[in-house]
């Protein structure tokens, strides 16, 4: 069929799943993305790729759909390839009705957003640490008591700042160099 076709010929991991999560059509980017041959993947379910500390927001989300509290989901998350490494994924999920209106299958677009994820996530590390000695930079100390400030007002609550200076510290940097 065209729908078979197509979803063969994708570039990205595509998936029809019955509503208990478990695979019933893979495509063969989805079993790349994941490391797994297809007939590891018709014999298991979603629930068996996700990485459990994201497991219960992605079957939140399944559950929401097939009660119809949402068209569709849409969001990041983590999964877990053969080897046990991780990867992040952008899941767009949809389900899909029968002709009489009842849910009948959980459709699934997944694609590889790991490099993009881990460098996004380098660059606000480095916004808010020091490059030397990956401690919190003042940025970093700015953005928390800028935080501490809110809550305090909210609760009524007092917010303290202890600085500490190292005389000639400079001297140290400027004689002997950063290393």
């Amino acid at each position: 069929t065209l729908f078979r076709t197509a979803m063969q010929s994708a570039s990205i991991g595509m998936a029809l799943a019955g509503l208990d999560g478990r695979f019933r059509v893979v495509n063969e980017a989805m079993c790349r993305l994941v490391d797994r041959d297809e007939e590891w993947m018709l014999a298991h379910g979603f629930p068996d790729l996700v990485h459990p500390d994201d497991l219960e927001v992605v079957l939140g989300d399944r559950a929401a759909m097939i009660a119809g509290e949402i068209p569709s989901s849409v969001r990041e998350h983590r999964m877990l390839r053969a080897d046990g490494s991780t990867i992040w994924v952008h899941r767009s999920g949809v389900l899909i009705r029968d002709q009489d209106g009842m849910p009948d299958f959980l459709m699934v677009q997944l694609e590889d957003i790991t490099t993009a994820k881990e460098a996004s996530d380098r660059l606000l590390f480095q916004a808010f640490h020091d490059d030397l000695t990956e401690l919190p930079n003042r940025r970093w100390v700015e953005d928390r008591l800028a935080e501490d400030l809110v809550a305090a007002a909210r609760t009524g609550e007092s917010v303290g700042v202890l600085c500490l200076d190292l005389d000639n510290f400079k001297v140290v940097n400027d004689s002997l160099g950063h290393v």
